[in-house]
């Protein structure tokens, strides 16, 4: 399972934490609405977190978000 949770959206810019059930580490990204872009993305000692499995679910909840306007404190979804 992929969990999203403290999700904050502030004028353009969602930020979240998340984490793969299974794994210790933790992630976190700010996401600009407007530009489209990931302003960060962390997750653990990952050099490029982007490339993590799963991310992709993580672009896709963000879209759906966006599309709905709904922003819930935390999600989680199957990421496989």
């Amino acid at each position: 399972m992929l969990t999203l949770e403290n999700i904050r959206k502030e004028n353009n810019i969602i930020s979240a934490e998340y984490y793969f059930s299974g794994y210790e580490e933790r992630g976190s990204f700010s996401y600009d609405i407007q530009n489209g872009k990931f302003l960060d993305v962390a997750f653990g000692n990952t050099e490029n977190p982007k490339e993590v499995y799963g991310f992709g679910k993580i672009i896709y909840l963000l879209k759906q978000m966006i599309r709905y306007d709904k922003y819930p404190l935390s999600v989680k979804c199957r990421w496989y």
